[in-house]
């Protein structure tokens, strides 16, 4: 039964899919959760294809948004910029990332108290150990009050 319901939906998601490339100026990509019986390596193998397709379909002048979750570092250096909530969805960074996300670690790194990446680190991993809510309580900041008073903000 597994099989047909596979087989029967199959051409339903590639119609789909087509016609979200080709009618919309903008397309979001959520992540596949692990939970619907992906692997790590089919995850990554689902999650290669959906990049390659948003990069190209960014080179067409189309707007791409993904939701991701704890990305590897090759799949975090993918993306141009980055809109970042805190838990609350305050928003506490939106700007560029540059390659292997220069930006985003001087940004961070230019606050008082956070502490210097570590060679070969994930970028994505340590930004959000940054700017978890312990490492607010520790640092007695608001991370929503810092980037609403930085320039990048301006």
């Amino acid at each position: 039964m597994q099989k047909l319901v596979d087989y029967i939906g199959l051409p339903c998601r590639i119609a789909r899919g087509c016609k979200y490339c080709v009618a919309n100026a903008l397309l979001h990509f959520s992540r596949v959760s692990l939970s619907h019986g992906f692997d790590a390596h089919s995850y990554g193998r689902v999650f290669s294809c959906k990049m390659v397709t948003s990069l190209k379909l960014g080179t067409l002048g189309r707007t791409v948004v993904c939701t991701i979750h704890q990305p590897s570092i090759d799949i975090f250096d993918a993306f141009d910029e980055l809109f970042l909530l805190k838990q609350g969805g305050e928003e506490i960074y939106a700007g560029p990332l540059e390659h292997h996300s220069a930006h985003l670690i001087k940004y961070f790194e230019g606050i008082d108290g956070v502490s210097k990446i570590k060679d070969g680190y994930n970028p994505a991993t340590w930004m959000l150990e940054v700017t978890s809510a312990a490492q607010e309580a520790a640092l007695g900041i608001n991370f929503t009050d810092v980037y609403k008073n930085s320039e990048l903000y301006r």
